[in-house]
């Protein structure tokens, strides 16, 4: 199967109910240019493929087809969030992954 950026940045952007517009204005560039990466016409550079990895929380390599995996970032604010975080996520992986 070919690759295509184009859809998986459209059902990323539909996901989050974004516009083209709406992403444009999100990472500095015209609504127009955000229908042109969709539509595989253009590829964006690698400032504004950082913005979209940014903004849709998704790895760039993602956005590239290198991965098939997301991604989820979690900013924790100090050591206490970063241990409750830990734990949760020890915990899913006991419950889901056996």
């Amino acid at each position: 199967m070919v690759y295509d950026m184009g859809e998986r940045l459209r059902k990323l952007r539909d996901s989050y109910h974004l516009t083209q517009d709406q992403v444009g204005k999100r990472i500095g560039v015209s609504g127009a240019s955000v229908s042109g990466y969709e539509n595989n016409i253009a590829m964006p550079p690698s400032e504004v493929l950082k913005e979209l990895a940014l903004l849709f929380r998704v790895t760039t390599d993602y956005l590239l087809g290198l991965e098939n995996r997301k991604v989820i970032v979690i900013d924790a604010k100090n050591k206490k969030q970063e241990k409750a975080i830990d734990d949760i996520l020890r915990i899913i992986d006991d419950t889901f992954i056996k």
